[in-house]
């Protein structure tokens, strides 16, 4: 008996660690991180600081461009900062677009003690929206938005109730956080996630005071149409499972596309395919804009 209660202690710590540690790196993002062959940017990028409506601190660069015929602002994924969104921005700003980038929350220059996978996250993307609205440098021009992974699940979840986003581009982002805390978390651990994932989405819950469910994915991307949507996802992606774009564009209201990039890593669609990600991206631009505004929600 005394070893069987050993060895059910043993367990019962191990469980515990992994719990603790994997709630600790989900919240706590490395603020310094940088793409591997990160140069400092040829952007014409003019720093602000504005608060989210919680009084979090959301640093923001942008950068106009004359004539634009939109606005994209370019959301990045957990655990980066808007370095992860520079090469991306560059792109879209030589063909013609004005670009605004953002640090969430607890990353890069913003301020913020934890991230909450993306419920929190929601207020700094609404700030930013606000911003480009009404940046007297930006001229008014229609919002649009390039998102990344946690990003495009915010922007998605965003856009729901905010009638100015006028079209997402979507690379990697979850149905749900239930989705993605079980898909990732082979990724993060090596362990399978139970008997470990919902202890660690209590612990988040409860340490960031967010609530998981209020981050409604699948439940917001049919409200985004008539606005169009484009999911893209790698078909080889170990953070985010590919089901998930199926999900989401099996739930979104037309118009809507879905690409499928093969052979692809989470968020390398842009790597794999540059001409068809830029012909993609802008194509999408250009087809929103054609329309009408959506009404309000």
């Amino acid at each position: 008996m005394p070893l069987i209660a050993a060895i059910l202690g043993g367990v019962v710590l191990l469980w515990a660690a992994v719990t603790a540690q994997t709630a600790w790196r989900l919240t706590h993002p490395p603020r310094g991180w940088r793409p591997h062959d990160w140069q400092p940017s040829d952007l014409p990028l003019q720093a602000t600081t504005i608060q989210a409506d919680d009084g979090v601190r959301v640093r923001v660069w942008v950068a106009p461009h004359a004539n634009a015929p939109a606005t994209v602002i370019c959301v990045h994924g957990w655990g980066t900062n808007h370095t992860e969104m520079e090469w991306r921005a560059g792109r879209l700003h030589r063909a013609g677009y004005s670009v605004v980038l953002f640090d969430f929350r607890a990353c890069g220059e913003s301020g913020g003690r934890m991230c909450s996978a993306g419920v929190h996250e929601m207020r700094d993307l609404r700030a930013v929206v606000e911003l480009a609205a009404n940046d007297p440098s930006l001229d008014g021009a229609p919002i649009v938005i390039l998102a990344n992974s946690m990003g495009a699940a915010v922007a998605i979840t965003v856009a729901a109730n905010e009638p100015r986003i006028r079209a997402i581009a979507s690379d990697a982002a979850y149905a749900s956080l239930e989705s993605a805390t079980a898909w990732g978390f082979r990724s993060f651990t090596g362990l399978p996630p139970w008997p470990f994932k919902r202890a660690v989405t209590w612990l988040v819950e409860r340490v960031t005071g967010a609530r998981m469910r209020d981050l409604a994915v699948i439940e917001s991307i049919a409200s985004l149409s008539p606005r169009p949507v484009l999911i893209a996802h790698g078909t080889d992606d170990p953070l985010v499972s590919p089901h998930d774009a199926e999900a989401l564009f099996a739930r979104a209201g037309e118009p809507k596309e879905l690409w499928r990039v093969r052979d692809a890593g989470h968020v390398v669609a842009e790597f794999v395919e540059p001409e068809v990600y830029d012909a993609r991206i802008t194509g999408l631009f250009t087809r929103a804009l054609e329309e009408p505004a959506a009404p309000g929600p």
